[in-house]
């Protein structure tokens, strides 16, 4: 094997794609994706930045494993301060000491940036949900075996808004009203609850990254980004209307399928969701690695 480093993925684009089919290919929506495209997003900038302008800019870098000729594993990376985000990885399950080497290679760039830490959250080979998923385990196993430490839980839930269940009854607050706004250029729409001229509650819609517009069905998907209730008018049944709401609008609107993500500690939320309709998919983990001694 040889010694990995930093060049250009894009020299490697059919390997990246087995790379990367084999893994979204086990998480909703199940999408593949084609080398022009993954092409593409190699340059691009992370894709949630276009939803958060003014954060600051996350410069992608390269790190992969190649042998003969043949890429092995590979991730990409930016620094932020002292943290190294780690925006994706993807590996070959039957090279496992190539996961291994790409880790090493990834902790040696973030020392050498003066990182104290590895990040990998918002996990950008998936639509609208963080970490990594359970379903991958050989990267959980590897990443593990590096000494990465679990931190937050979440689970991947979805539901087709065809099937879901009749909007419930509108919750008893004589002045509420559902204002909506959105911003289609970062394909972003958001749902306002108020009593009153008082915020209660707000849910927001994302689409899918720009990196799957050639997938089938690419139109039909979307993610429930959020759903918050303050807490003077929670359990009041505000959530679970909401959601029927945003169900049916989005129906309406030709989408057919919606993805979102909850802590898997979250039982209240979860139930609420499955009320909703929504089934319970794979965990996953946002995991990270200290590199203070």
């Amino acid at each position: 094997m040889s010694t990995p480093g930093t060049f250009d993925l894009a020299d490697f684009l059919p390997d990246l794609v087995k790379l990367a089919d084999r893994q979204i290919e086990r998480v909703p929506p199940g999408w593949t994706l084609t080398a022009a495209r993954l092409e593409g997003f190699l340059r691009e900038p992370p894709a949630w930045a276009v939803h958060y302008p003014e954060s600051p800019g996350l410069v992608k870098l390269d790190i992969g494993v190649e042998a003969d000729g043949r890429l092995l594993a590979a991730c990409q990376y930016g620094v932020v301060e002292r943290s190294c985000i780690l925006c994706w990885v993807a590996a070959d399950p039957g090279e496992p000491g190539a996961l291994e080497d790409l880790l090493g290679a990834l902790e040696d760039a973030a020392r050498g940036a003066g990182c104290g830490e590895i990040l990998q959250t918002r996990n950008e080979l998936g639509i609208g949900w963080f970490g990594i998923p359970l379903v991958w385990d050989h990267v959980i196993r590897g990443l593990r075996e590096a000494g990465w430490e679990v931190g937050d839980r979440w689970a991947i839930m979805t539901a087709g808004t065809a099937s879901a269940p009749p909007v419930p009854a509108k919750p008893p607050f004589s002045t509420l009203r559902l204002d909506r706004s959105g911003n289609p250029a970062a394909r972003e729409w958001w749902a306002h609850v108020r009593i009153g001229d008082v915020p209660a509650a707000d849910c927001s819609i994302w689409g899918p990254p720009e990196l799957f517009r050639d997938c089938p069905g690419y139109g039909a998907w979307t993610t429930m980004e959020s759903i918050d209730v303050e807490e003077p008018f929670q359990r009041h049944g505000i959530a679970r209307w909401l959601i029927g709401e945003q169900m049916r609008w989005l129906a309406g609107r030709g989408i057919s399928q919606v993805l979102l993500f909850t802590e898997t500690g979250n039982l209240p939320a979860r139930r609420c969701f499955e009320q909703a309709g929504f089934a319970l998919g794979p965990e996953c983990w946002a995991m990270r690695r200290s590199l203070f001694p």
